[in-house]
């Protein structure tokens, strides 16, 4: 899968910017995400969830 379907943002959060998101982690909050990253608010919470972080952030 190359994309996240998130109900309120069309079209889908790609890979490409979850993994530009990801490199620049961790992010005080979604206001510091690049611009042109599609649902910063989403974004944000899926990078600072535990799964995804491994508790290092």
């Amino acid at each position: 899968m190359d994309r996240v379907n998130v109900s309120r943002v069309k079209p889908p959060i790609s890979k490409a910017d979850l993994m530009r998101a990801y490199l620049l982690a961790p992010i005080a909050g979604p206001s510091g995400l690049p611009s042109g990253i599609r649902g910063p608010s989403y974004v944000w919470a899926i990078l600072h969830d535990a799964r995804v972080s491994l508790r290092q952030w």
